[in-house]
């Protein structure tokens, strides 16, 4: 059963102040981005990972993964840290769900880029190095914006390309670089659902 669809300022200079500090003082800039289609309503009772929820739509819980990211496996390193963070992002929050093209996977979940409020969770994820771009057709909407996340956060080394967790995924990075580079160009290096080894300019 599909949940129900719904169709779809001013700040004091206390908040002003507040909002430049907090910007400022920030490592990674919180990317946000308007839902630009309307999405189903819903509370996060439960974070199963770092890239799958479950939420409480209209008395009725679905479970959630989050479309065009990938964030290690339980095997992986960094596994805990990465649901760890998405429970801070999301859990007990009121969330809006966007689909891209797909409704659901072969396992039933629900496929959904995740906002609470204007904060796109998915692309925090990718910025903060919890995630990587993941494109599989046909939702691809917004995969050239996560890819350039998922690059700028390889090329800072950020949490978990630290520890190398998404090197099972194709993805190298921490000291093992991100990219194979020459003197013209950098190709990056990733793993379709085919298993098939793909390669690709960054942000292409």
């Amino acid at each position: 059963m599909n949940p129900l669809r719904l169709t779809h300022s001013t700040f004091t200079p206390l908040l002003i102040v507040i909002t430049v500090l907090m910007t400022a003082c920030s490592a990674v800039p919180m990317p946000t981005t308007q839902p630009n289609t309307d999405g189903d309503i819903g509370t996060v009772v439960d974070v199963i990972d770092g890239d799958t929820i479950d939420v409480l739509i209209g008395g009725q819980t679905f479970r959630v993964r989050y479309v065009g990211v990938d964030t290690p496996e339980r095997s992986d390193p960094c596994y805990a840290t990465a649901t760890e963070r998405n429970a801070e992002l999301v859990l007990n929050q009121t969330v809006q769900l966007v689909s891209d093209v797909s409704d659901t996977d072969r396992h039933g979940r629900l496929l959904r880029y995740v906002y609470v409020g204007d904060t796109f969770v998915n692309a925090v994820l990718v910025a903060e190095g919890f995630a990587i771009a993941t494109a599989y057709a046909p939702d691809t909407n917004q995969h050239n914006y996560l890819d350039s996340l998922e690059a700028a956060a390889i090329e800072a080394n950020l949490n978990c390309h630290q520890e190398n967790a998404f090197t099972s995924k194709g993805v190298l990075s921490g000291n093992d670089v991100g990219y194979t580079c020459d003197a013209d160009a950098c190709i990056k290096g990733n793993v379709n659902s085919k298993g098939e080894k793909i390669y690709h300019y960054p942000g292409c």
